[in-house]
């Protein structure tokens, strides 16, 4: 589906635009590609008030799409992460837990991570020098959909292009499991730190207000409990 959405969207793009006419093919799909994933590289861009209409009404259906595209590939790793986790539990563990726990773990994502920039190292070709930083920066820029436009990917040929676009779109999917994994370990850290006792010390007085009324009542179950009346209050009147 993803497929055929680009290449209507290129031909269309190339008739109602004379400059996008001149460039090639592939560089319009990479354009469009660039544009649904939101990277944005910058190289190719609409020029006539039609196209320009066009492409934010091919963005507005495009985006979902492209977002849709990268997460099924997500829930494939996943769903291969958690029949690992799955496969390789010698004693019986809740299925809750494991489905909780179904995200890839940070190293094997780090690994896939460093593979993916070696392999895009040798076989990605674009317009910084080759075999240096700049593969590493190219990858990471267009992976986080950054896209400064300053290294570009060359597609002069069918077989680069699809080879270049399923290689953005992997890592765009593991750069969204690397964040997905990120963003539960902060949630972890945030949580140890507001159940430590030194966050008592940057708690509002609504927090520690309401600290102490839940302390109040454990005390006050607990003396119930144990048969002890609750001191009464007095009121001086000397």
């Amino acid at each position: 589906l993803l497929t055929g959405y680009l290449v209507i969207g290129a031909a269309f793009f190339r008739s109602i635009d004379d400059e996008l006419a001149k460039a090639s093919f592939t560089d319009i799909i990479l354009f469009e590609f660039g544009t649904l994933a939101t990277i944005g590289y910058g190289n190719i861009s609409p020029t006539t008030d039609l196209s320009r209409m066009f492409c934010i009404l091919y963005s507005i259906f495009g985006i979902p799409l492209i977002l849709l595209t990268t997460a099924n590939f997500g829930k494939f790793m996943t769903k291969g992460s958690y029949v690992y986790k799955v496969s390789t539990r010698f004693q019986p563990v809740a299925r809750s837990k494991l489905s909780r726990d179904a995200n890839m773990p940070l190293p094997v994502i780090l690994l896939l991570f460093a593979c993916t920039f070696y392999f895009g190292s040798k076989f990605i070709h674009h317009t910084g020098v080759r075999h240096s930083v700049d593969d590493i920066y190219f990858s990471f820029v267009s992976f986080t959909t950054v896209g400064f436009g300053d290294t570009l990917p060359v597609t002069d040929g069918v077989g680069r292009l699809c080879f270049t676009l399923l290689y953005l779109t992997w890592g765009i999917m593991l750069t969204t499991a690397l964040f997905g994994v990120l963003n539960q370990y902060l949630r972890k850290v945030a949580t140890s730190c507001r159940s430590s006792p030194t966050s008592l010390m940057f708690a509002s007085p609504r927090e520690v207000r309401s600290m102490l009324q839940d302390l109040d009542e454990i005390i006050t179950t607990k003396n119930s409990k144990q048969g002890i009346l609750p001191v009464q209050e007095t009121t001086n009147f000397y």
